[in-house]
């Protein structure tokens, strides 16, 4: 009886662990669903680029378990560091920082 609840207990345990972090994929992406079965259109969830490196040639991504994640609905190849991406990205921190400024 003890052997089964102390697996019981591990099983739930690893459970929680694996659904309380964001799993990072190789290419950034934390979730890539496709719209259709088939589809190449996607909703694709992944963390923002760090706003110090938008305008290097090496683009970092944010800490995905920091909670900042971009929902992202196009393309399911869709490069989070790309040129799309940080193209996007800069736009909106200069929407931001005007803003900013106007307060």
């Amino acid at each position: 009886m003890k052997t089964g609840k102390l697996f019981l207990s591990a099983a739930i345990l690893a459970a929680g662990l694996a659904a309380g972090g964001a799993a990072l994929g190789a290419d950034g992406v934390v979730l890539r669903e496709p719209l259709s079965p088939g589809s190449d259109y996607c909703h694709l969830q992944f963390p923002p680029i760090r706003e110090n490196t938008l305008g290097t040639d090496k683009p970092v991504l944010k800490d995905p378990d920091s909670g900042d994640l971009i929902d992202f609905y196009g393309p399911c190849d869709e490069n989070p560091v790309g040129p799309n991406q940080v193209r996007l990205q800069k736009q909106e921190a200069q929407r931001r920082h005007d803003i900013e400024r106007e307060d």
